[in-house]
């Protein structure tokens, strides 16, 4: 089992605790798939969101290669292809407020490319407190 990593977003894991991770198959297209391979693919700003119940990734910079005729757009969200029980969990998952879902890796498994979503309470949220309760401690005294 091969598991070359093609692309990696090493800042996810600071941002997020992770509660699950999942692998995920990617409906690609042949000029993406060469692109990849060649780890000219980037996950930085990359971003999880359901459509019409669907995971779909946004924000893949996936640069076109020089020998490649047409290339429509490097910026198409890309859907995944996961199982519908594992589609259900996600979501559920990502309803509880604080918690998020981003692509960590591209990566070869058996001859395709996959992709690992990790899902988990992001880290640093605040929980925005009054004006009143600002001053309050401030002040010294501390309400809840």
């Amino acid at each position: 089992m091969n598991r070359g990593v093609f692309a990696e977003n090493k800042k996810c894991s600071s941002r997020i605790a992770v509660a699950c991770k999942y692998e995920a198959g990617m409906a690609l297209r042949g000029w993406e798939v060469s692109s990849i391979r060649a780890s000219s693919a980037s996950l930085l700003c990359a971003t999880l969101r359901f459509a019409a119940g669907r995971p779909v990734l946004d924000g893949v910079c996936i640069p076109p290669r020089p020998t490649c005729a047409r290339c429509p757009r490097s910026a198409r969200p890309i859907p995944l292809l996961l199982h519908k029980a594992e589609t259900i969990s996600m979501e559920v998952c990502l309803r509880r407020k604080g918690y998020a879902a981003m692509p960590a890796a591209f990566y070869d498994k058996s001859g395709y490319i996959k992709c690992l979503i990790l899902v988990g309470r992001r880290i640093g949220v605040r929980h925005t407190a009054t004006s009143a309760q600002r001053s309050a401690r401030c002040a010294g005294q501390v309400y809840d």
